[in-house]
């Protein structure tokens, strides 16, 4: 499934992965954007998954850099490369929530909303709605824990693993759940175990990219558990599927608990299909959108958002929904490839994005 003995700084079946998630996060925005109806083929698992993209960005990035720093374990620099990482993201969370959230307020809100003060403190509070960009609060806390979770990996991988689903379980366990939900429920549980920022429960979410971080050490050092548990994954992925989450408790739990670290090994064997056929123009141009995976996370936004204004229901209202998100997907899927392109073929864009974070 993977490559695990390549000493190469990257590895294209985890470029492909985290391109083929910029992917499922463009579908679904353009699917809501174009307003086509839930019961449509375009929402069905025979086109593309929906309600995989944020829950596994989280994921695979811890197992990128569990993959990526395992063989740097134990190096004094390792713990200060990574909290610089942390911080960086952190920095890319508020300045991007704050652009996109006062945009979205600008063109389909208050624009007065913007020079309150209450409503920037609302951002704390959760009163003010935040936006995507707060999936990069558990990527951040996910590799600020990094430096202890691959330390005691090398010494325990299998015990780390044990410890991190049992804190996962705990995790689902004690989410306040339904009954406390709103003003009833407290700001710290909220933060912690339900709405997080921008809908990221932010302990759930970081444990999960911790589990990642752990599988990706797996993964590199090519341990005997290593397929058994992609194995094990795929089939409880497939049992989730099957099960229909919703019909019980008993299946509710398992799906809180399990679904997004068991759709990692789907991602990549889907990754390492495309990149068994490197000549391939679809695999070659996820790969690199997912190469630039942060940029492309940002600049998706832009570019569908720009469309939108152009060709969205409300100003060609006798378009088919189909044609509305034929348009957005594939012109932001192009819009994307071509920053993420002209990144690696021109080097000064690329340290300026560098320098910027991205």
């Amino acid at each position: 499934m993977l490559s695990t003995g390549r000493t190469a700084a990257r590895n294209s079946t985890i470029d492909i992965a985290r391109g083929l998630l910029i992917v499922l996060m463009i579908n679904s925005h353009a699917l809501t954007h174009a307003r086509v109806p839930a019961s449509h083929f375009l929402y069905s698992d025979l086109w593309l998954p929906n309600g995989w993209a944020t829950s596994l960005f989280v994921v695979v990035s811890g197992f990128a850099a569990g993959f990526l720093f395992a063989p740097r374990i134990g190096e004094p620099r390792l713990r200060q490369l990574l909290h610089h990482r942390a911080a960086a993201l952190l920095t890319v969370m508020l300045v991007s929530n704050a652009l996109f959230a006062s945009s979205r307020e600008w063109m389909y809100g208050d624009p007065e909303r913007i020079g309150s003060e209450d409503w920037w403190w609302g951002f704390a509070t959760l009163e003010t709605e935040w936006t995507i960009s707060g999936v990069l609060m558990p990527t951040a806390l996910m590799l600020l824990l990094a430096p202890v979770v691959l330390a005691q990996a090398r010494r325990s991988t299998v015990w780390t693993l044990f410890a991190l689903i049992a804190l996962r379980l705990v995790a689902t366990l004690v989410d306040p759940g339904p009954a406390l939900a709103g003003n009833g429920e407290p700001w710290i549980a909220r933060v912690l175990f339900t709405d997080g920022f921008g809908g990221y429960p932010i302990v759930p979410y970081t444990l999960d990219g911790c589990l990642g971080l752990c599988l990706g050490v797996l993964a590199r050092s090519d341990h005997p558990l290593w397929r058994p548990v992609m194995l094990t994954l795929l089939l409880m992925q497939a049992l989730i599927y099957v099960g229909s989450p919703g019909r019980g408790l008993v299946w509710q739990f398992l799906f809180e608990s399990a679904a997004p670290v068991a759709r990692l090994p789907w991602i990549l064997l889907v990754a390492s299909l495309l990149a068994a056929v490197p000549r391939s123009p679809i695999a070659r141009a996820i790969g690199v959108i997912g190469r630039s995976a942060l940029l492309c996370f940002l600049v998706h936004r832009v570019a569908l958002q720009t469309l939108r204004l152009i060709a969205s229901p409300t100003r060609q209202p006798d378009w088919a929904p189909e044609i509305h998100y034929l348009i957005l997907f594939s012109g932001t899927f192009v819009l994307t490839w071509a920053l993420a392109r002209a990144r690696q073929r021109r080097p000064a864009f690329d340290q300026l994005l560098r320098r910027a974070y991205l």
